[in-house]
C-alpha cells in the first residue's frame, strides 16, 4: 500500500504556501489520477517553455523571437493524457507487484522501472509527441492551402 502524505494541521492565519500545499494534498486524495494528470501537464509545459528560453540563450538569438507556444501545448497534452494517469496506475501495480515486504524491494522496483518502463516510456513519448507535431504542421499546412 503506498504511503499516505501527512496531513497539514490547519492554522487560522496559515500562509499561501501551506493553503496551496494543504489544498494539493487533498486533492491527491480525493481525485489522485485527474490531480496528477494537470500537474503533469502544468510541469511538461513550463519545462518546454524553460527548454526554449535556455535553447535561445545559448545559441545566441535575438530575445525578441517568438516563443513556440504550440510545442508546450503538446507536451501539456502528453502530461496530461499519459505522463500523469500512467505514473500513478504503474506505480499502484508496483507496489502490488513488488510488495515492501519483500527483500531489496526499492532495488527491484528501481530496475524493473529503469531498466524496462522508462525505455518503453520513452518510446512511447517520442511516438506521441512526433503524430502531434505531424498532425500539427499537417493542419497549419491545410489551413493556409485552403483560401
Amino acid at each position: 500500500m503506498p504511503l499516505a502524505s501527512k496531513p497539514i494541521p490547519e492554522r487560522e492565519h496559515a500562509h499561501l504556501h501551506t493553503v496551496l500545499l494543504r489544498t494539493y494534498l487533498q486533492l491527491l486524495h480525493s481525485r489522485p489520477v485527474l490531480t496528477k494528470a494537470l500537474t503533469s501537464a502544468i510541469l511538461s509545459a513550463l519545462g518546454n517553455l524553460l527548454s526554449q528560453r535556455i535553447e535561445r540563450r545559448h545559441q545566441c538569438e535575438s530575445p525578441t523571437k517568438k516563443v513556440d507556444l504550440i510545442a508546450p501545448l503538446r507536451f501539456a497534452a502528453y502530461g496530461f493524457f499519459f505522463t500523469g494517469p500512467l505514473s500513478h496506475y504503474f506505480y499502484l501495480f508496483l507496489e502490488q507487484w513488488i510488495p515492501s515486504s519483500l527483500p531489496l524491494a526499492g532495488l527491484r522496483r528501481l530496475l524493473l522501472d529503469r531498466l524496462i518502463i522508462a525505455p518503453a516510456f520513452l518510446l512511447l513519448f517520442f511516438i506521441v509527441i512526433n503524430f502531434l507535431e505531424v498532425s500539427a504542421s499537417t493542419l497549419i499546412s491545410q489551413a493556409y492551402s485552403h483560401p
